[in-house]
């Protein structure tokens, strides 16, 4: 019987939803994609339109700061549910 495969779990976001995590527009997600400031995956056209998905964690990887925003998009910790 041959090896399961490793499944890949990556969480992928629509352009808008990456404008929602960080409240700034759509057109920024877009401009920050054509300069490649943050990972993106273009998905296959199906007209004029092109369609991205963001990687949740090269997004966040990709911001510069004093702040982690990964630690509070992970959710409450079991020591913090268990209060």
């Amino acid at each position: 019987m041959p090896p399961a495969k490793p499944t890949l779990r990556v969480q992928l976001l629509s352009a808008g939803e990456a404008a929602e995590l960080l409240n700034v527009s759509v057109r920024t997600i877009h401009t920050w994609i054509e300069k490649d400031a943050i990972p993106y995956v273009e998905l296959p056209r199906t007209g004029p339109k092109r369609s991205y998905r963001i990687p949740l964690h090269g997004l966040l990887s990709s911001l510069s700061g004093s702040y982690d925003l990964t630690n509070d998009l992970a959710g409450p910790t079991a020591a913090e549910d268990a209060r």
